[in-house]
């Protein structure tokens, strides 16, 4: 995992025109690297000293010159999307503020993030599930309510609660199991009853059907009425 020792930014907000443009970065360096680029409107501020779930008021500079104001939110590990420190520069919407952002982030010693590196590092870190990271990306592309409840509740983490239920119930089965048939000399009290087997058999089916369902695409979305 040498790669969670770079510190990373990329756009957090789709391209183009509108009214803000977000960029994250996220790594140890996160708070070293903004603060090359980041100007607090207040004197006495500074980006290091900053708490986390606090915003700070500022501009950003490019090779030494000052660019557009922006607002910094900031964010302390563990507590963060990714579990790293992180930070989100908010400038005003349009290519030019933004791809200026990054070029200044990039030249203050920033990597540029690959396709979904946010959230894979918030897998790596424990702040998420493999479950509520394939969500992530159904959340996002969810045309309807019924597909974007579905998501949402992938991603609060119930699939991967109950399957984690149901896993810890098989692996102790599974344990059992083992030492009755390798060690018959131990007294290994006998495995528990057919019926008890039965159950533990609708379980392990329980979970293939909750996988297929995360799996199966949404309804469509009924046409507007004319």
């Amino acid at each position: 995992m040498e790669h969670l020792h770079t510190t990373i930014c990329a756009l957090a907000t789709p391209p183009g025109e509108g009214g803000i443009a977000t960029v994250r970065v996220s790594g140890p360096d996160a708070y070293g690297i903004v603060g090359k680029i980041f100007a607090p409107v207040r004197q006495g501020k500074s980006v290091a000293d900053a708490k986390g779930y606090t915003a700070m008021l500022g501009h950003y500079l490019l090779h030494g010159a000052e660019m557009d104001e922006c607002v910094a939110l900031f964010f302390r590990a563990p507590h963060s999307y990714t579990g790293e420190d992180g930070i989100e520069v908010s400038v005003h919407g349009g290519t030019a503020m933004a791809d200026g952002l990054l070029e200044a982030l990039i030249t203050a010693g920033c990597a540029p993030a690959g396709p979904g590196e946010f959230t894979r590092r918030a897998l790596e870190n424990g702040r998420m599930s493999l479950t509520q990271a394939e969500a992530v990306m159904e959340v996002i592309a969810a045309n309807g309510r019924q597909g974007a409840a579905l998501a949402k509740s992938a991603l609060d983490g119930r699939l991967a609660k109950r399957i984690g239920c149901i896993q810890t119930t098989l692996q102790t089965l599974n344990a059992h199991l083992t030492a009755w048939v390798d060690y018959p000399e131990e007294d290994v009290p006998e495995p528990v009853s057919y019926t008890h087997l039965r159950a533990h058999e609708t379980k392990a089916n329980l979970v293939c059907r909750l996988l297929l369902e995360k799996k199966k695409p949404p309804p469509p979305t009924p046409p507007p009425p004319p």
